[in-house]
């Protein structure tokens, strides 16, 4: 899971640039960065497991975006052969703005959004499924635990004649430990806090 949110942001906000659309004379650019903050946890007991993650981002000038999930229950067959299996427990979901907060060197990461929290109770083998809707408040806060690390990529895409696309990225950021909370629920987490700057041409 290491720095796996900062390449995930980064490689959200280029697809932007490459699904722009290219046309005779068609020029774009774009450049900015985000502060990111994510903690995601895992845990077992007997045959059952329950997986989590969060992730909270700020554009410099721009939108902020928080997310939540978690799963938890269990795979199991849904027939005599085991040749089908279904999933039967929850699913947790909600999304909205966020407040982010990264500290000086990446030291600390906060994140907190009022959302609209989706839980519904899974049974796939026998076809059923119920929702749950309800306000919550999210938040993530989480402390560096790492060594400071920066890394970098670039790449482009050619159509000769036709199209034309260079962009970069790059990141910097630490591990992190924490507590993720939403609705009823408090965890312990994992993570990182970073910041992720990219830049994008291209033209048609």
């Amino acid at each position: 899971m290491k720095r796996a949110i900062v390449v995930i942001a980064a490689a959200t906000l280029l697809l932007v640039t490459l699904a722009a659309p290219a046309s005779a004379g068609y020029v774009f650019n774009e450049r900015g960065s985000a502060e990111v903050v994510q903690g995601s946890w895992w845990s077992e007991s007997g045959d059952s497991s329950t997986y989590g993650s969060a992730y909270a981002w700020q554009v410099s000038g721009g939108e902020s975006f928080l997310e939540v999930y978690e799963q938890s229950g269990q795979w199991v067959p849904c027939d005599d052969t085991g040749e089908f299996w279904g999933f039967v427990g929850t699913w947790t979901f909600g999304n909205g703005p966020a407040t982010v907060t990264i500290g000086r060197n990446y030291s600390t990461g906060t994140a907190t959004g009022e959302v609209q929290l989706f839980t519904s109770t899974v049974n796939e083998c026998a076809g059923e499924y119920s929702e749950v809707v309800e306000p919550a408040t999210v938040t993530i806060d989480m402390t560096g635990s790492g060594s400071l690390y920066r890394s970098r990529s670039s790449g482009s895409f050619k159509v000769p004649g036709e199209f034309n696309d260079n962009y970069s990225w790059s990141s910097v950021g630490r591990s992190a430990t924490g507590n993720v909370a939403f609705g009823t629920t408090s965890v312990a987490a994992q993570g990182e806090i970073g910041k992720i700057t990219w830049r994008s041409h291209s033209n048609g």
